[in-house]
């Protein structure tokens, strides 16, 4: 073979090889803008977005009564949520706590004592998770299967920590403490977005918004499970 064919062969199977390359590029392109997200540490902040549907999650460590009117306001409207409880608190408000995955929605650890995991030793951190775990699994009959580290306190040591234990490790992607009533932020909520809320003054009133303007786009509140 003269060094001209041989070149122009060569120049024609890397063409052919682009060509599939583009081919098979288009068709995962989607499943990969679509899929759920992970952090650097390994924790997921987005769901599946061609679900078409938004996470609601609630770190509960305190305020039983905005727990309550949660409750009253998702079940008004057959909305799902996920609740990250803290032990002591699952302690003190046991009912309640019964109450909310009788509601339908899922269970996820918040910590024991709520302690910052990245200040704790691997095996404290380790054993903190699992005394919440095993509490929510005395109840429960299951343990959880997702974590949300106290006060939003994470590293790749605490993502793999409850990755030993059988937990996914999840963050978020917004944070209702910064909205208010009628923040236009609420529109920028999208498939796939996992919103953070806390039983607080004034939480109620801002689900009321969230889920009105959710519906109004026609995205489902799904839990965390659902869309990882």
């Amino acid at each position: 073979m003269s060094g001209e064919k041989f070149f122009k062969r060569v120049v024609a199977n890397g063409v052919i090889a682009v060509v599939i390359f583009g081919i098979m590029a288009l068709a995962f392109a989607p499943q990969a803008i679509n899929a759920a997200t992970r952090t650097n540490t390994g924790a997921y902040h987005r769901g599946n977005s061609s679900l078409g549907g938004v996470a609601i999650i609630f770190a509960v460590d305190g305020g039983s009564e905005y727990v309550r009117a949660s409750l009253d306001i998702l079940d008004g409207v057959d909305a799902k949520a996920t609740f990250f409880v803290k032990g002591t608190w699952i302690e003190r408000n046991e009912e309640l706590f019964e109450q909310i995955a009788e509601a339908g929605h899922t269970i996820g650890n918040h910590g024991f004592f709520g302690r910052d995991h990245r200040q704790l030793s691997g095996q404290q951190s380790r054993e903190e998770m699992l005394t919440a775990s095993n509490l929510i699994e005395r109840i429960l009959g299951d343990p959880p299967v997702l974590f949300l580290p106290p006060l939003g306190a994470i590293n790749r040591s605490v993502t793999d920590t409850a990755s030993t234990i059988g937990m996914n490790t999840i963050m978020w992607t917004h944070d209702t403490v910064d909205f208010r009533s009628g923040d236009l932020r609420i529109g920028r909520i999208r498939a796939g977005d996992f919103v953070l809320m806390h039983p607080v003054s004034g939480m109620p009133e801002l689900l009321k918004e969230i889920l009105g303007s959710l519906a109004a786009r026609n995205l489902a509140a799904l839990t965390v499970c659902e869309m990882i």
